[in-house]
């Protein structure tokens, strides 16, 4: 079962979709969109910052994949992992009057700094990450 934390986010809230096999509601046309990092690209980096300690290395960094993926492609990507793994279909809904408080803009941060230090990142891609959620509900469900 999801906690009240995996399920608040828009990841935890497509995750419940998909393991209820319910549609996943997009608002407006789902291309606003937001700046997903894998946990574990975020703990490689900590740890490495922990166990390195370097005076050249800035005090802030942004831990961001540099770019945002749109609302939309997450919703495809649950659609079509959830299809690849679990053998169906997760419809997706466009909501075209959507709630004002529901609406974000795109945001994300720039890792120009952190790719300079850290050029792998990020390793986890967008599908894995879907896939591991999947599986990983699967296994505690």
């Amino acid at each position: 079962k999801l906690t009240p934390l995996h399920a608040s986010g828009v990841t935890g809230k497509f995750l419940s979709a998909a393991l209820s096999k319910t549609p996943i509601t997009l608002y407006g046309d789902g291309s606003q969109g937001i700046d997903f990092v894998h946990i574990d690209d975020l703990i490689k980096v900590i740890e490495h910052l922990i166990r390195n300690p370097d005076k050249d290395i800035p005090r802030a960094l942004n831990v961001g994949a540099g770019s945002a993926t749109s609302i939309r492609n997450l919703a495809e990507t649950y659609q079509r992992e959830a299809q690849e793994t679990r053998g169906y279909t997760v419809p997706i809904l466009y909501e075209k009057n959507p709630p004002k408080e529901k609406m974000w803009p795109t945001r994300y941060v720039s890792n120009e700094r952190l790719k300079k230090i850290f050029p792998w990142f990020p390793s986890v891609t967008l599908s894995e990450g879907v896939r591991e959620m999947l599986q990983y509900a699967k296994e505690h469900a």
